[in-house]
């Protein structure tokens, strides 16, 4: 599956395998004879390549010969791709000859690029969002938050680098643990709103209210990587329940003093009517 390619110590090809004329699109009477850098090294690293040959003639010292690097090659047509080559010095009596077995990679690199344009993606909108957010490690370690949280609770990560949240004694105490382990175990979890008060940040010493739902990441075998923590600060929220409920309240009493009045206005009118 492999290309195998396999040059003297001239740097000229002396076996050139089917997969090397899939890949590269010589065949093997067209290479086989031909010096090596011409047909598959691109013209920006040629030098590089004889010279690093005749230091290894002259020396026995080659860098890259018995191990697995990545370079690019160069097709037929031009157009340069990466590989993953290994170099062995063929053990035969006589000058040095060698093998090169090299693995076009191109799917692969494309593959990390794609991954790392989700991952840029992902954590800009993490970023920008404006619910705090929270990432943890399946083991429990905080490894990032977004600025909304830095906001929302007068911290920075780095403030808090050595941060478990599997082992904040505040969740054992209120009892949201239980949930907080849910989500590490792999279920998206609903955490109910509770009080807190920040010691520091914009919102310092004022009792706050906030609420979070918890997101296991998984990877493609179902086991949990990152634990997501989405917080919403429902401060106003709670204040606006606390003052309807103060009003309703109110209006209760307000109620209860008007049948008072009523009921102490009828017993004088019964009175006075009955004198």
């Amino acid at each position: 599956l492999d290309c195998v390619v396999s040059m003297d110590h001239d740097g000229r090809v002396v076996e050139w395998n089917p997969s090397a004329e899939r890949v590269f699109g010589y065949s093997r009477a067209e290479a086989v004879g031909r010096e090596m850098a011409e047909l598959i090294i691109p013209p920006a690293l040629r030098e590089v390549h004889r010279s690093g040959l005749a230091r290894y003639l002259a020396t026995g010292e080659g860098p890259v010969i018995g191990r697995r690097i990545e370079i690019n090659a160069v097709r037929r047509d031009g157009a340069e791709f990466p590989v993953e080559l290994a170099i062995t010095r063929v053990p035969l009596p006589g000058p040095p000859s060698f093998t090169g077995h090299l693995r076009d990679i191109t799917p692969r690199k494309q593959a990390e690029r794609a991954l790392r344009a989700s991952e840029t993606r992902f954590r800009k909108l993490v970023e920008q969002s404006p619910l705090s957010t929270q990432i943890f490690s399946r083991d429990g370690r905080i490894l990032s938050v977004n600025g909304a949280w830095e906001r929302l609770f007068g911290v920075t990560v780095q403030d808090i680098p050595q941060y478990n949240i599997l082992q904040d004694e505040q969740l054992v105490e209120r009892g949201i643990m239980p949930l907080v382990r849910r989500a590490f175990e792999g279920e998206p979890t609903v955490i109910p709103p509770i009080p807190y008060t920040p010691d520091r940040g914009a919102f310092e010493g004022q009792e706050r209210w906030c609420g979070a739902v918890a997101y296991p990441v998984k990877n493609e075998a179902g086991r949990v990587e990152h634990v997501i923590l989405v917080h919403e600060d429902i401060t106003q929220r709670k204040l606006a329940e606390q003052e309807r409920d103060r009003l309703l309240e109110s209006e209760r009493a307000a109620r209860g003093e008007a049948e008072q009045a009523s009921r102490m206005k009828d017993e004088f009118l019964a009175t006075l009517s009955h004198e």
